[in-house]
């Protein structure tokens, strides 16, 4: 099956016919990727008192909501109305209605940040649930039951979103931080299953006598202990002073080491070293390592006060989800365009900006007070680096017919 059509230019015969609209992944990740590189710059900004946001969400609140619901959303909405179509042989957006639905998105960004913020909140609150039902009618219709948690997690993340305006507005009293983190940990289960779908396919099919392999009660842990956090996050978000105990912290601890050794063991399947020689590999399993790395400290920082839990954060947020993204979307972008899927220096230099980024910004969380700015600059500037080298390499990609 063709999933993205060839069109020669005597075919178009509309704005909404431009090879842009004819597939999810090529205004997505563009979108999402361009943002993202302007993103961090804004943030900083705003820190040194340069800008103002004016929207419903004000300072540090902001920049946790736009970095899951602005960037990580549009990544998300990309990848899977690529991967839906493919899993069910059924259509997904295209055309005038994934145009409107990237209207909306764009809009909803510039609104979050300017104002009116009443217009913000309602069109910020719409995209999701459109985004679900782009993804839903074809899995329904095919029957492709294994994938409702997909749609699933997509609603949940809709009630985080809905959260964090209903706090902007005053509405709830629950707290951000917690909500951030289990918004994050939505896409922490994604990458878990997605990751573990097509991660050992991808290192067979490009290493030859890999063997990259799976124990089935490690997959099956795995992906239900991932589930367990988010629940325990969710919880945490909605009740954070009724399970502020020593015990839970000790028990939920506990349950957190016991996922990270399944979580390495399940990487160590995939015989991650040998994917050394191929950028385009060695993206994946490296980002599912910070996944891994993100439990260990979520875990100590509950038991160990020192620690700062806002480490496993970025790490899942930087990390994980920033280097998965660009791993998947370079990949899928290639291979749905028509090109070769193999990483050239572009490529090559997203996937190292991304590590700079993470590395810098755990680092900035011990340096001196007097560097920490410096640091956290080098950390925003390897981030923006990363997604805006994407979004000037794939936009010819993105917007051209595909190549063969």
């Amino acid at each position: 099956m063709n999933n993205d059509p060839k069109k020669t230019r005597s075919a178009l015969t509309g704005p909404f016919d431009a090879p842009v609209w004819s597939l999810g992944f090529r205004p997505f990740y563009w979108l999402g990727a361009t943002y993202s590189a302007i993103l961090l710059p804004l943030w900083i900004l705003h820190l040194g008192g340069t800008i103002s946001i004016n929207g419903p969400m004000q300072g540090a609140v902001w920049h946790a909501h736009e970095i899951i619901f602005g960037f990580a959303t549009a990544i998300l909405t990309g990848f899977l109305f690529t991967a839906v179509r493919n899993w069910t042989g059924l259509p997904t957006p295209t055309g005038w209605k994934l145009a409107g639905l990237a209207a909306i998105w764009l809009l909803a960004r510039i609104l979050i940040f300017t104002g009116p913020s009443v217009l913000a909140s309602l069109i910020d609150l719409a995209f999701l649930p459109l985004m679900a039902l782009g993804i839903g009618v074809p899995i329904w219709k095919s029957g492709n039951r294994r994938n409702f948690i997909i749609v699933a997690l997509v609603l949940v993340l809709f009630l985080f979103n809905l959260n964090f305006h209903t706090q902007a507005w005053e509405l709830v009293d629950f707290g951000p931080d917690t909500t951030l983190v289990a918004g994050l940990n939505v896409f922490g289960l994604l990458i878990t299953i997605v990751g573990g779908r097509v991660m050992p396919m991808f290192i067979n099919n490009a290493v030859q006598g890999a063997d990259a392999g799976r124990i089935k009660f490690v997959e099956t842990g795995t992906v239900t202990g991932m589930a367990i956090v988010l629940i325990a996050e969710i919880i945490r978000a909605s009740f954070p002073s009724s399970i502020e105990t020593t015990v839970f912290e000790n028990l939920y601890a506990g349950f957190l080491i016991l996922l990270t050794i399944l979580q390495f063991t399940r990487l160590v399947m995939w015989k991650p070293h040998k994917t050394l020689h191929n950028p385009m590999l060695w993206i994946l399993p490296l980002s599912y390592f910070w996944l891994t790395t993100s439990l260990a400290f979520k875990a100590i920082s509950l038991v160990w006060p020192q620690v700062d839990p806002i480490i496993a954060t970025h790490l899942l947020g930087i990390g994980a989800i920033g280097g998965m993204m660009l791993g998947m979307m370079t990949r899928s972008a290639l291979g749905h365009a028509g090109y070769a899927i193999k990483a050239g220096p572009v490529e090559t230099a997203c996937f190292l900006f991304i590590q700079l980024a993470v590395v810098m910004r755990i680092a900035s969380m011990f340096v001196p007070p007097e560097i920490y700015m410096p640091t956290l600059l080098v950390a925003s500037l390897a981030w923006s680096l990363a997604f805006g080298l994407f979004s000037i390499r794939y936009w010819k990609i993105v917007t051209r017919v595909r190549a063969h």
